[in-house]
Formats: C-alpha cells, sequence, structure tokens
C-alpha cells in the first residue's frame, strides 16, 4: 500500500496483541480507525518513520490500556491529530515532549476516566495557540501549575465534565493580560480556596461555573471587579448559597442572574431593590429548592418580570404573589416538577391581562386547587401533560372558560375515577386527548350535550379496562 491505506477495524472484539504496522506500509496518508472494540494494545508500537506526512489514528470507543504507549518527539513534525476518544484508559506516564508541538497541536482526551497525577505542561510547548480540552473525565488535577508565561496570546482552557479538585488552584493576575475565557464545566469540584483577584479582570470577565456540585461558602465578589458586564452563570449545580451577598453596586449595569438547574438553598436569599434598576431576568430553573421565605419586593420589578419556575422539586406552601408585582405581563410556567399545591393562591387581579398557566411534566397533587371564575377572562390554557397526577376533586367551574378549552391529558399515569365534565363547559370545540396512557376510565362519563360541535377522543396504545361507554 504505497498510497492511501484504508484500515477499518470495525465493531468486532479481537485482541491485537501482536498488532505490527510496518512503516513502508504506510508512506503516504493513513487511516487506521480501531473503531468500537474491546481491544488490548499492549504492545501497539508506533514507528516514528511511519507518520511522516498527516498521520490520523483514531482510537475510538475502547476499552483500551495504553500504559507503554510512548510518543516519538521526531513523530509528530507537522499536524498531529490524536484523538482518544471514549476510553477507559490510564496514562499515568503518558509525557508530552516540549518539542512534540511546534506547530498547532489539538490534543482531545475526551470522555475518559484518567489519572493525570504527573501531567505536567511546559512552558515553552505552548507558543502558539493551545488548544486543551480536558472533557468527561474524572482527574485529580491536584498539582496543576500553569506558568504565567505560558499564555502570552489567547488561552482557552476547557475543564469540562469533570469530577476534579481545584483545591489549590491559583490563578496569577499575569496570566490573563488578554482575553480569558475559564469555563469549568460539568464538574464536581471544590473551590474553597478560589480567589479572584481585581486586577485580574480589567476587561470582560465571563465566569461560568456550570454543572457542579460546589461550594461557595466563602465566594467573595469584588465590587471593583466588574466595572463592565457582570455575567454569572451558576448553572445546573449543588450549591448552597446561604451566605452570598450581591452587593448592590456590583451590577450597575446589566445583570443576568441565573440559577438553572441546582440544587440549593435559598432561605436567606436577598434581592436588593436598587440592585436591579433596568431589566431583571431571574430564572429559577431545573432546581430542588425551597422558597418559603422568598419574598419579592414590589418595587423591584416596575417593568417586564419574568418569573420561571421550571423543572424543579419546590414547595410552594407559603409562596405569595403580590398582585402589585406584575402590573403588566405575567408569565408563570411551572414546568416540570414535583411540587406540592395544596395553598396555592392567585389572586384575580394578579392576571388582568392574558394569563397562561402551563402545569407540565409533573408529579403534583390538585386537592385543593382553586380556579377564581375571574381570573380568567380572555384565553385560558390548562395543559397538564405527562403527569403522574391524581384529579380526584378536580372541579371545572363553567365560568371559567368561557371562549376556547382545550384540555389535553398526554402521557399520564392517571385516575380519572371521578372526573366530571360540566355539559356547559364545553360549547363549543373540545379536544380531548387522552393519548399514551395506562389509565382506567372505569366511571368515565360524557354527557350527550356535552359535545354539541366536534369532538374527538383518541385513545391510543394504551393498557385500558375497556369499560368506556359513548
Amino acid at each position: 500500500m504505497s498510497c492511501t491505506t484504508f484500515i477499518r477495524l470495525k465493531h468486532y472484539r479481537i485482541k491485537l496483541s501482536s498488532y505490527d504496522l510496518d512503516p513502508h506500509l504506510m508512506s503516504c496518508t493513513t487511516f487506521i480507525r480501531l473503531k468500537h472494540y474491546r481491544i488490548k494494545l499492549s504492545s501497539y508500537d508506533l514507528d516514528p518513520h511511519l507518520m511522516s506526512c498527516t498521520t490520523f489514528i483514531r482510537l475510538k470507543h475502547y476499552r483500551i490500556k495504553l500504559s507503554s504507549y510512548d510518543l516519538d518527539p521526531h513523530l509528530m513534525s507537522c499536524t498531529m491529530f490524536i484523538r482518544l476518544k471514549h476510553y477507559r484508559i490510564k496514562l499515568s506516564s503518558y509525557d508530552l515532549d516540549p518539542h512534540l508541538m511546534s506547530c498547532t497541536t489539538f490534543i482531545r482526551l475526551k470522555h475518559y476516566r484518567i489519572k493525570l497525577s504527573s501531567y505536567d505542561l511546559d512552558p515553552h510547548l505552548m507558543s502558539c495557540t493551545t488548544f486543551i480540552r480536558l472533557k468527561h473525565y474524572r482527574i485529580k488535577l491536584s498539582s496543576y501549575d500553569l506558568d504565567p508565561h505560558l499564555m502570552s496570546c489567547t488561552m482557552f482552557i476547557r475543564l469540562k465534565h469533570y469530577r476534579i479538585k481545584l483545591s489549590s488552584y491559583d490563578l496569577d493576575p499575569h496570566l490573563m493580560s488578554c482575553t480569558t475565557f475559564i469555563r469549568l464545566k460539568h464538574y464536581r469540584i471544590k473551590l474553597s480556596s478560589y480567589d479572584l483577584v481585581p486586577h485580574l479582570m480589567s476587561c470582560t470577565m465571563f465566569i461560568r461555573l456550570k454543572h457542579y456540585r460546589i461550594k461557595l461558602s466563602s465566594y467573595d465578589l469584588v465590587p471593583h471587579l466588574m466595572s463592565c458586564t457582570m455575567f454569572i452563570r451558576l448553572k445546573h449545580y449543588r450549591i448552597k448559597l446561604s451566605s452570598y451577598d450581591l452587593d448592590p453596586h456590583l451590577m450597575s449595569c446589566t445583570t443576568f442572574i441565573r440559577l438553572k438547574h441546582y440544587r440549593i438553598k435559598l432561605s436567606s436569599y436577598d434581592l436588593d431593590p436598587h440592585l436591579m434598576s433596568c431589566t431583571t431576568f431571574i430564572r429559577l430553573k431545573h432546581y430542588r429548592i425551597k422558597l418559603s421565605s422568598y419574598d419579592l419586593d414590589p418595587h423591584l420589578m416596575s417593568c417586564t418580570t419574568f418569573i420561571r419556575l421550571k423543572h424543579y422539586r419546590i414547595k410552594l406552601s407559603s409562596y405569595d404573589l403580590d398582585p402589585h408585582l406584575m402590573s403588566c405581563t405575567t408569565f408563570i410556567r411551572l414546568k416540570h416538577y414535583r411540587i406540592k399545591l395544596s395553598s396555592y393562591d392567585l389572586d384575580p387581579h394578579l392576571m388582568s391581562c392574558t394569563t397562561f398557566i402551563r402545569l407540565k411534566h409533573y408529579r403534583i397533587k390538585l386537592s385543593s386547587y382553586d380556579l377564581d371564575p375571574h381570573l380568567m377572562s380572555c384565553t385560558m390554557f390548562i395543559r397538564l401533560k405527562h403527569y403522574r397526577i391524581k384529579i380526584s376533586s378536580y372541579d371545572l367551574d363553567p365560568h371559567l372558560m368561557s371562549c376556547t378549552m382545550f384540555i389535553r391529558l398526554k402521557h399520564y399515569r392517571i385516575k380519572l375515577s371521578s372526573y366530571d365534565l360540566d355539559p356547559h363547559l364545553m360549547s363549543c370545540t373540545t379536544f380531548i386527548r387522552l393519548k399514551h396512557y395506562r389509565i382506567k376510565l372505569s366511571s368515565y362519563d360524557l354527557d350527550p350535550h356535552l359535545m354539541s360541535c366536534t369532538m374527538f377522543i383518541r385513545l391510543k396504545h394504551f393498557v385500558e379496562n375497556k369499560t368506556i361507554q359513548l
């Protein structure tokens, strides 16, 4: 094969204990794709002369052991793309030679369980642009030291989807003289001593602490630190914000606080009314939160208020919405929760315009959910979708829905033992779609007057008791 060699060993269980590639075999472009195997490459030796041009070695989706995988410094004089993806590997002695990467180096160690206990990056190793993406690992970076001279241009370190310990991770102010993008994403980290130097961020600071289990017990933001735009996105965490204090002077421009996908305790989370003089976007999404004492100041939201309580396990036992709080358009979306709405009272004056209440994807108890007739003078859209619900005493008032009524009970395990529809309730078009359920319709009675126009009942893909009488 003096020209192009395509060896694709795909979808096997093989043993490559003695697989020797001859240097003369691949004098041009070599594409070796060892994909979707369980292989052992204990003695896989690559000859330095084997890859004089461009080498693409993709060892993908394996369980391999690379205990003695040694890369020769001369092996990669041009562009070297080594993608070790979706493995369980041990790189205990993986040493990168400084001369190994004289041009552009793309090392993507993705989706591993690796130990990088002695992974040392040489300052001279990254004279141009370095993209090190250590993604989806369980790594220990206990002694990961970044040299200040290492990043004279643009440094992109993306430590994503790890379980790491950054107990001694110190960022030097000289380290980031230009634009710094530090994205610590999808980790279990401890930032007990993570100190940000005020001078470190003279331009735009983007700190995205995403998808972590972190403790921010002593996370102090310096007021002078954020003279321009401050973007703090605390996303997908298990955090404790017991002493998280936001200084009013800290956010003189636009503030975007997105607390998303957490297990948080907001027992003492106090928002200062002056803190949000412009547009405030508080999105409490995908949490297990307790909002027992969450008080919103009426003056806090003089313009448009968007409160989206989405994908939570919340207790709203004492959640009181002040009528003055939402003088314009109110969008309350309680989506994807395990909630208890035992005493959830909506004030009739609260929703003078269009009200969109979407109770979607919950395990809810609606034992005493009372909707005020005056509450919904326009269009009422109640969509109870993808729940395990008990509707034993759910009574729909005829006056409640004077226009179009859309009840879609979809993808549930529900019990409709006493679900009574009032004949006057549906004078126009009724669309009841009971789809993809395990339901019991033992006493589901439809009144003949109920459906004077079009009636669409689609009972599809069920395990049902055939006691339905139309």
